[in-house]
């Protein structure tokens, strides 16, 4: 037995009040706002933005010493990576505020 078409016509979609949201959150960025970063509806502590900003000095560095050839005379070339990233990420977090510790 045949279906008959008896439901009425669906409505055009444009005509539903929709807000979208957008797709990255600039509101931590405000004085006195330690809330989360909203990344493309991924929530994000305020210091994942210093651990990755602290790559770039941390990366500089380290190609310096390399190049200078500085390692020769470290006995644990990783542990003095992770020191070194560890001072990089104090530099980058004190020289963007003290309102984010």
């Amino acid at each position: 037995m045949p279906l008959a078409a008896t439901s009425p016509p669906i409505a055009p979609s444009a005509a539903l009040p929709v807000e979208v949201p957008p797709s990255v959150s600039w509101s931590w960025l405000e004085p006195g706002n330690f809330g989360n970063i909203d990344l493309f509806g991924f929530y994000l502590a305020p210091m994942m933005l210093w651990l990755v900003l602290a790559l770039v000095p941390f990366g500089l560095a380290r190609l310096v010493l390399k190049r200078t050839g500085f390692y020769r005379f470290v006995w644990h070339s990783t542990l003095f990576d992770t020191a070194l990233y560890v001072l990089a990420l104090g530099v980058t977090t004190l020289a963007g505020g003290v309102r984010w510790l």
